[in-house]
This record gives C-alpha cells, sequence and structure tokens, in this order.
C-alpha cells in the first residue's frame, strides 16, 4: 500500500505494467460508536483489548449488541481480522510480512495466532450480533444507525454514512464518536492503504495533456474537495477539514500513532482465504484445528511465487 511504518508519506507517483499510476484516496478501517452508550455511569470507550471485552460484557446485559458485523461481505471480515492481525506484526516488525517471505519471521507464528485467539474471544464472548455471517455491509449501517448496535467497524466514511442514514430512514441521530482497535497493552498501530487511484496509459497519444489533467486531480484543492467528510489522503499537502467529532477523532489518532500496510497485503490470496476460512468458522460456533493452519502454511510455500514485494 506504499505507506512506510511510523509516519504517513508523500504522493508517490511509478511507472508499473506500462502505467502512470497515483494514489488518490486511502482508505483505514477501525471501531466507530455511539457516543451515548459510552457516556453512561460505568462506560468509557476501551483503550485496549480488554476493556473492549469488558464494554461488550455490560453492552450485553444492557440488551444492546456490542459490535455489529455484516461478514456475508467477506471483505468486512478481512479487514476486522486484519486491524488485529496487522497490529501483531507491525508490532513486532515494520516489514513482518517481507520477513516472513525472506524466511526471518513465522505466517503462523505468535503474531498471527494472536490474532486468531483475540477474533475467538470476541466470538466466544457474544461481541457480535447473531446475523453476523447472514447479514452484508449495508444491513450493519442500519443496525448501527437505529441504535441496536453501540459499535460498527468500518471506514472513515462511516461517521458521514451515518448522518446520511438518519435522514433517509428516520432514526433518531446520535453522535458517532472513533476509537482505534489495539493489543492487551493498548498499543494502536494503524493500518492505511489506497482506497482507489488514477491512472494514464503511457501508450495514449496525449501523455503532456494527460498528465496535466493528473497533476490538477492530484493538487491538494481537488483532493480534499473530492474526499468530502470522511476521505483520507496519502499526501501531506492535502488538509482535511474535519467536521464530524468521528473524523476528528480518527485524524487525532493518525497523527499521534505509527502506520503499516494492510494485513496481507504481501500475502498470496489463499492465505489470506484459509485464515478467513478459520475465523468464520470460529464465529459461526465451531473450532478451528492445527490442520487447517498447518494447510495455510502449505499453501503459502506453494504460491510463494505470486507474491510481489516492494
Amino acid at each position: 500500500m506504499g505507506e512506510r511504518h511510523g509516519r504517513r508519506n508523500e504522493d508517490r507517483r511509478s511507472i508499473r505494467r506500462q502505467n502512470l499510476r497515483s494514489r488518490d484516496n486511502d482508505s483505514i478501517v477501525r471501531i466507530l460508536l455511539q457516543q451515548e452508550d459510552f457516556r453512561r455511569p460505568g462506560h468509557s470507550p476501551p483503550t485496549n483489548f480488554n476493556e473492549l471485552l469488558a464494554a461488550g460484557e455490560k453492552l450485553n446485559a444492557a440488551k444492546i449488541t456490542p459490535i455489529t458485523v455484516g461478514f456475508k461481505d467477506q471483505w468486512t471480515l478481512d479487514y476486522f481480522f486484519g486491524g488485529y492481525a496487522q497490529t501483531a506484526q507491525a508490532l513486532t516488525s515494520p516489514t513482518f510480512e517481507a520477513d516472513v517471505f525472506k524466511g526471518t519471521q513465522q505466517l503462523i507464528g505468535p503474531e498471527t495466532k494472536s490474532a486468531l485467539d483475540k477474533f475467538t474471544q470476541l466470538a466466544q464472548k457474544n461481541m457480535f450480533n447473531k446475523s453476523a455471517l447472514s447479514i452484508d455491509w449495508p444491513q450493519t449501517q442500519i443496525e448501527f444507525a437505529s441504535g441496536k448496535a453501540a459499535m460498527i467497524y468500518q471506514g472513515p466514511w462511516m461517521a458521514q454514512v451515518a448522518q446520511d442514514t438518519f435522514a433517509n430512514k428516520g432514526f433518531d441521530p446520535f453522535e458517532v464518536g472513533f476509537f482505534p482497535i489495539s493489543d492487551e497493552n493498548g498499543k494502536v498501530v494503524m493500518g492505511v492503504g489506497p482506497d482507489h487511484s488514477v491512472s494514464i496509459n503511457a501508450q495514449t497519444e496525449y501523455p503532456q495533456e494527460a498528465k496535466d489533467l493528473l497533476a490538477i486531480i492530484l493538487s491538494p484543492e481537488a483532493v480534499v474537495a473530492d474526499l468530502g467528510e470522511g476521505g483520507m489522503s496519502g499526501m501531506k499537502s492535502a488538509t482535511i477539514e474535519a467536521k464530524l467529532p468521528a473524523t476528528k477523532e480518527l485524524l487525532e489518532v493518525l497523527k499521534n500513532n505509527p502506520t503499516t500496510y494492510q494485513w496481507g497485503t504481501y500475502y498470496p490470496p489463499s492465505v489470506k482465504t484459509g485464515l478467513l476460512n478459520y475465523v468464520t468458522k470460529v464465529i459461526g460456533g465451531g473450532k478451528g484445528s492445527d490442520a487447517e493452519l498447518d494447510e495455510v502454511q502449505k499453501n503459502y510455500e506453494k504460491d510463494k511465487n505470486l507474491i510481489i514485494l516492494p
């Protein structure tokens, strides 16, 4: 994804597959919450994983779903599991997935097992809605905006999406807040990746005109106008003026914590599929096995030649 651990990137342009490409928008996925649910006596936004579990216990007791998820859309499971996996990886090494490729770190080591254990705890402690595997992402918007769930794991766009859902569905609005997921010690590493990019065909008959247009599209003024509320840019020159509290909180967390590439950026698809299938089984009430993890390792070795390191 082009970000370096510990700091954000300036705009990057590169020649790949005969195209001039540049990132236009970044994707960051973390937890957003209903502020009212965490302002009641004895409730506060979690600052580490154990506090998240404790908050979930209180919310369940109050008949409120702790976190609404729509894992029928597997990309949402990819992002959520990846949040814990990339945090554990980055705290070990800023180049963890490249280290796995070189053989100096383990694919199925303490980092991956830590993420699997956290998801197992989330599932077993009823942190998710019972429909976790049967509803999709749009349905979770409604679960959250209607007040049925206290938290939702989504990108920076969710704060504005919630405002739109309040208006479109007639729900009573509430203030949406934000907090990053963290490990047991409260350590935070923000995973950042490209949401979309713009490209120029190197064979175009109008290379200079295309480059001029690209320069306009990527000017700080145009980028900020295009992003709107909740969009993020990897360019330091693009200053985002957030209005919603959740977006302001997100920007503050980004400013004060290290970043890393999103989980699985340098793993073959078979590895991500295997680990997400393992997690899906756990969410459904089953139990993952060591044999499944051994199969993930075998698939990594088999498909290692598909990996393109930066």
